[in-house]
């Protein structure tokens, strides 16, 4: 069961959204990127199992909701953090429904390719 979401368009920002570039190279910077755009909280560990408990358990944010809006796949040179990532935020969104991923359309089949291997 897929667990993302794919749209056409791109979806806008809020306080309860955060858009993702894909510029992001690495995961120094994208642990940094979240930390400042959502806020991530302050014991964030900037590694994949702190990412991973603060969005599974969003009882640090004001709303307890969070929409991560992808204009593309970031990480893009480093296939591997780049699968993490991915398979991170699917198992996160699976277990909180307050959680919504979002990437779009023509970003599908590269994500069902990555996490699919």
């Amino acid at each position: 069961m897929m667990t993302f979401e794919f749209h056409a368009e791109s979806v806008s920002p809020s306080e309860q959204t955060v858009v993702v570039p894909p510029d992001i190279e690495n995961k120094k910077e994208l642990f940094t990127f979240l930390a400042q755009l959502i806020p991530l909280p302050d014991y964030f560990g900037k590694n994949w199992d702190a990412l991973e408990e603060c969005l599974t358990d969003l009882s640090w944010l004001p709303e307890r909701k969070l929409t991560l809006a992808h204009v593309g796949l970031p990480l893009q040179g480093e296939p591997a953090n780049q699968r993490t990532y991915l398979q991170l935020l699917a198992s996160a969104a699976k277990e909180t429904p307050n959680l919504r991923v979002v990437f779009p359309e023509r970003c599908r089949n590269e994500v069902e390719r990555i996490l699919a291997a």
